[in-house]
């Protein structure tokens, strides 16, 4: 048949389903995060080459096909949360081109957990960047740079925003208000349908640290009327209209400034600024709803995490021993 009836008196032509098809599996793709879309092609990629390579089908892939991917990434020493994202990738491909997983199997499912036993299942988690440290970085403000460099950092951590939702930003989404700034974030990581939410930041006490005041100034001495609010600066202090390359940036920017104040660059990330807001907010008194309201975290139990690492040592048995 050439026709397929989808409602009745109604019929479209198999070439259209088809094309409706295809368009259905490119929404499911475009729900995903830009960031997590990169991550699941260059994932995929890396399967199928494996696959190609040994002389096996990657769709469908057989489990036993799973079990022996997995196990070369842990001979590869590949971190456990990079081997999960890679299943969960093969998982996500046979579900969009409508296959069971062989991930559910269960060798694969018992495979996963020797894994996490024998590479150890606890989180590589960055440092959060807290107040003090803030303060240090914009102590120095000597020139555009510094003075971009410290409007970022300082809407970073006081906005608990993600990498990706800083370098996003447009000053179209900024307004300024007696109460400190409202910021729009059009889209986010939890947010693919784009509705969008709003940010308020306050004043800070400190001049010298305060977002509303610092990221002000930062527009005036850049001289932005519209696009991109954070925008790369040449080797001559000229500001471009560019918006700054990737978040990426973000993350090099952050471990500079860790690094001039003598910490490990290596412990800390560009997250290190949204941790760092949940861990200050936390131990100043801010209730969890009130964190999760700015971060925009749906899970409880993360924000958590950032906190009870800060807290190790608040009331801790062992300063009670008498030693």
């Amino acid at each position: 048949m050439n026709n397929i009836i989808i409602e009745e008196n109604k019929e479209i032509s198999s070439e259209m389903y088809n094309s409706y098809i295809k368009q259905g599996k490119k929404l499911i793709i475009n729900s995903k995060a830009e960031n997590t879309r990169k991550a699941y092609f260059s994932d995929w990629k890396d399967f199928s080459e494996w696959c190609k390579m040994n002389k096996v089908v990657s769709l469908p892939a057989e489990p036993e096909t799973i079990v022996a991917y997995l196990s070369y990434l842990f001979a590869e020493n590949k971190r456990p949360s990079t081997i999960a994202r890679k299943k969960s990738t093969i998982s996500q491909a046979h579900a969009t081109a409508g296959y069971g997983s062989p991930t559910t199997a269960k060798i694969v499912t018992d495979t996963m957990k020797g894994i996490k036993r024998e590479l150890g299942i606890m989180r590589n988690k960055k440092n959060p960047i807290l107040a003090e440290d803030i303060q240090h970085f914009c102590e120095k403000k000597d020139d555009i740079r510094d003075l971009r460099d410290c409007a970022l950092l300082l809407i970073g951590f006081s906005g608990a925003f993600r990498r990706s939702e800083l370098v996003s930003l447009n000053i179209e989404d900024v307004r300024f208000t007696r109460e400190g700034i409202r910021v729009i974030l059009r889209k986010s990581k939890t947010d693919q349908e784009g509705a969008g939410m709003e940010k308020g930041i306050a004043y800070g006490s400190n001049p010298d640290t305060c977002p509303v005041r610092i990221l002000q100034d930062w527009i005036e001495a850049a001289q932005i009327r519209e696009g991109a609010l954070f925008r790369q600066i040449n080797k001559y202090g000229q500001v471009s209209k560019k918006r700054l390359a990737s978040s990426h940036s973000v993350a090099r920017i952050v471990k500079e400034y860790v690094q001039k104040i003598g910490l490990p660059a290596a412990e800390y990330s560009g997250h290190s600024l949204r941790a760092g807001f949940a861990t200050e907010a936390s131990a100043n008194g801010a209730s969890l709803d009130d964190i999760m309201r700015q971060t925009g975290h749906r899970s409880v139990e993360m924000v958590r995490e950032y906190i009870r690492k800060q807290n190790l040592f608040k009331n801790n048995a062992s300063a009670k021993l008498g030693l």
